[in-house]
């Protein structure tokens, strides 16, 4: 009788990859493709489109627009672009220093448009967990790999 392969993590993976070789040094499915969208979907789904350009994710931004890209979130893809543009910026800081400034600096009006974006997020029948889970199967081999 043979062992079952256990279930593969992606998240243990690149999380096991991320403490030993830095975030640098993670590859494109790993750093652009999984980690980073990753972590704005849980950002996002905790506090909204706010608590992700607040918080650390958020200096990650470029990452995350490609990852959805490369994962085919379209729709996702379109209220972050949306969110960006209400905020007038294609990128924001990585420094949470600055990042947090650019927030917290924004009008009564654009915080309402966020919330609104995020309620869209919410309602998005994309499902980005279904689309990151599919992404990772397609493109297991590249995960917790070499760069």
């Amino acid at each position: 009788m043979s062992t079952p392969e256990p279930e593969f993590d992606p998240l243990d993976a690149v999380g096991t990859r991320l403490q030993a070789v830095g975030y640098d040094n993670l590859n494109d499915f790993e750093k652009k493709s999984y980690y980073a969208v990753y972590w704005f979907s849980t950002e996002t789904e905790n506090g909204g489109l706010h608590q992700f350009f607040f918080n650390s994710t958020g200096g990650y931004v470029l990452e995350v627009r490609m990852g959805l890209r490369m994962m085919g979130a379209t729709e996702i893809l379109k209220i972050l672009d949306h969110a960006l543009a209400i905020i007038g910026r294609t990128e924001l800081p990585r420094g949470d220093n600055e990042r947090r400034e650019i927030i917290l600096k924004l009008s009564e009006d654009a915080q309402d448009e966020l919330d609104a974006l995020t309620d869209e997020f919410y309602d998005c029948p994309e499902s980005l967990f279904k689309i990151e889970a599919e992404f990772v199967q397609k493109n297991r081999n590249h995960f917790g790999g070499e760069t």
